[in-house]
């Protein structure tokens, strides 16, 4: 079970990591149903490196510095994030987020222009 929450903890938060354990009938050694806490247990239990580790060993910022990256305050950057200005992947279930990079064309502050009207910039260098 151990490898499974390893691999799945590449792209998944530990509820998600539950969900899709249900989904393809997995059960605990109890035989019971996953939950978060069940996986967080497990991967602390086998030493599971957290998501969080895995996104930052992947280069991923936190807020506070991609706004020093910027030039702007943290809550701009989830802002311009929640508007899909900018990119950002979960590491919890409570919808925190590292985010890439800034690439060649980040996104600015734009005075007087609605986030709702601005185009989502390219934040990463693939």
């Amino acid at each position: 079970m151990e490898a499974a929450i390893d691999e799945l903890l590449e792209d998944h938060t530990d509820a998600e990591i539950a969900d899709i354990l249900n989904q393809r009938g997995r059960t605990s050694g109890k035989g019971c149903s996953f939950h978060r806490l069940l996986v967080r247990d497990i991967r602390e239990n086998y030493q599971l490196r957290n998501r969080h580790d895995r996104l930052r060993d992947r280069g991923l910022l936190t807020a506070p510095e991609l706004a020093v990256l910027l030039d702007v305050s943290v809550p701009t950057i989830w802002k311009w994030h929640r508007a899909g200005l900018i990119e950002g992947e979960k590491y919890n279930d409570k919808n925190a987020c590292l985010y890439p990079p800034p690439g060649p064309n980040p996104p600015r502050v734009q005075q007087g222009i609605h986030l709702d009207r601005r185009r989502p910039a390219t934040t990463t260098s693939k």
